[in-house]
């Protein structure tokens, strides 16, 4: 019989944290390149782009959009700080040995 095995809450946290992120960040690329694409000028705020919303209603999904991000971001970096750390810290030692290049 299968039994599931107990949830690292701690991995499925930080799994959850990495997905959102990716989602929502390529939602906020999707609303920046499509108020790239649309119109500019007086009143084109009030044409439909998209999914029956107006450039105008792009423009405030982008802002909360950017704003979530933002917040997940920061949720992320606090969460895998210490190995953020450590990989500046071994990218750092990488180069500290290495020679300059010689001039001809």
């Amino acid at each position: 019989m299968y039994q599931p095995r107990p949830i690292n809450w701690k991995t499925y946290f930080r799994a959850v944290i990495a997905v959102a992120m990716m989602v929502i960040w390529s939602s906020v690329t999707l609303s920046g390149f499509l108020l790239w694409l649309a119109p500019h000028g007086p009143r084109s705020g009030y044409q439909i782009l998209w999914l029956g919303l107006t450039k105008r209603d792009w423009g405030e999904w982008h802002l909360w959009l950017s704003l979530a991000a933002i917040g997940v971001t920061t949720v992320h970096l606090i969460i895998d700080w210490q190995g953020l750390c450590g990989c500046l810290r071994y990218l750092a030692s990488a180069h500290r040995g290495a020679q300059p290049a010689a001039k001809a």
